[in-house]
This record gives C-alpha cells, structure tokens and sequence, in this order.
C-alpha cells in the first residue's frame, strides 16, 4: 500500500494516507472499510498528476473514536479539506459517497465528485442494517429513531441523501455494478435521477466490493 503515501493523524485523531504533489483528491471508504481499500485506483490519480488523500473516517481503520455515521464521514471530508484543500474532488464508495453529498450541503467545495456503489437514502440504509442483523420491528423502529435523534443533537437535518442535494451544483459521476446484491442498482438511478449534473455509469460483474479494482471503474475516475 506504499502508493497511498505516508500516513499522516490530524489533532482530531483522523488519520489519511497522502501521495503526490498535484490537485488535491479526497478518497473516503464505506461503512466498514478502511483507506486502502483504494490501492487499485490511487495510482491512476497519480499518473494523471493529482495528489490523493485517502481518509480512516472515524472509528475505522487508524483513525480514532469509538462512534461513527454518515455525518462523522462527512466532517471527515471537510476538515481534510481543511488541512490540506482546496480540493479538486472526491470520490467515495458506498456510504463514503453518501457522506459526499452531506458535506456538500454543508458547505464542501469541490469541482467533481464520483459516488461509486452508494446508496440513495441513509433511511433505507439503517433498515437494511435492521434486517441484516434480524432486529425485529418494534427494536427497528427504536434503532432509527435513536440514529435520528443523535444526528438531529449535533444540528444536522434529518432529511436524507435526497434533500442534502437540492442545493448542489457539483458535476458528479455515478458508478454502480448492475450485480451489486449489498446496494441495488435502483439506488445509483435514484441518485443520478435527483443530482443535477450528474451522469451515471452501470459497470457489470464486479459487485459491491470488487468495483473499487475494476479497471474501467478506475479509468472513468
């Protein structure tokens, strides 16, 4: 992974890894993962003269804290823009890309985006969670509510992926896998439907996960 540079802990305990010297591209992962889940497409940027910072969101990876959610990814993003932007662009798998869009709506600059596998509703996020770990319905209800509340507490709206972009202009790709069984496809439409400006990529047989080292993936980036 020495072509995600060096790694590098800000004073609120994220860490990133950082390469090259050119336009600044901010890297998040999804739920779960970590910053070198971008070893396949980190040398590209670099061959293309750009300089790449790829983020442990907090609770992941090297970075600090014992609580994370899309909004915590997003602060993430903005306060990397901070230390070391302006940045070129961003690019973000599956709830990674989600937290692009949270933190343009809270004031992140950029030029370009690419949300690869991403989901549309951080709503419909939390009940396939409940699902996947059998929470029954009343413990369900309780879960989102309680992620509602927590999120509300710290002075963010409550009103999803969708309502986040009403106000954004930043020209975006949307890449997603037609197989993907964790996020469905109908979540990139949904995304490019409702994104100004955005223009979405089907990419076929490489899933949720594999998508990251897919080589055309990598060259639309």
């Amino acid at each position: 992974f020495e072509v995600l540079g060096r790694r590098v802990r800000l004073p609120s305990g994220l860490s990133v890894l950082r390469a090259g010297d050119g336009p600044v591209v901010a890297l998040i992962h999804g739920w779960e993962g970590r910053a070198t889940q971008f070893a396949a497409m980190a040398p590209a940027l670099l061959d293309r003269g750009f300089s790449v910072v790829a983020i442990d969101a907090p609770g992941h990876g090297h970075s600090r804290g014992r609580q994370s959610d899309p909004y915590r990814f997003a602060e993430a993003l903005i306060e990397v823009s901070t230390q070391f932007g302006p940045l070129h662009a961003a690019v973000g798998h599956s709830m990674g890309g989600g937290s692009i869009a949270l933190a343009l709506s809270s004031g992140l600059v950029v030029a370009r985006a690419a949300i690869i596998a991403s989901p549309s509703s951080l709503h419909d996020v939390l009940h396939r969670f409940s699902a996947a770990v059998q929470l029954p319905p009343k413990a369900t209800d309780h879960f989102v509510r309680d992620a509602r509340r927590r999120i509300a507490a710290r002075g963010y709206r409550t009103d999803d992926i969708e309502g986040a972009l009403r106000s954004v202009h930043v020209p975006a790709l949307v890449i997603h896998a037609v197989d993907d069984k964790e996020v469905p496809f109908a979540d990139a439409e949904r995304i490019a439907g409702f994104w100004r400006g955005s223009t979405l990529l089907p990419v076929e047989h490489v899933g949720h996960r594999r998508i990251l080292r897919d080589p055309v993936t990598i060259s639309a980036v």
